[in-house]
């Protein structure tokens, strides 16, 4: 693509890259997308839920320079 930029090649990328499992997703794309404030993620544990949904439990570090307002908590229901 001329006169396409990084950010738009990054995502033309993703969106033609192999799908990730769900276990790349936690260790791979979160930090990816988290603009660094997620930084060596483990997994520390999963299971599969009813219906084949999987629930991870990881852990991850948060740099001293990110701010709170750049934490984002997701809550499983």
């Amino acid at each position: 693509m001329m006169g396409a930029n990084r950010l738009e090649m990054a995502y033309i990328q993703r969106m033609v890259s192999p799908q990730l499992s769900p276990d790349r997703i936690v260790a791979q794309l979160f930090p990816q997308i988290s603009g660094g404030a997620m930084q060596n993620v483990r997994i520390l544990g999963k299971r599969r839920l009813p219906m084949a949904l999987p629930l991870f439990k990881y852990q991850y570090l948060l740099p001293p320079q990110c701010r709170p307002a750049c934490i984002v908590t997701a809550k499983f229901q």
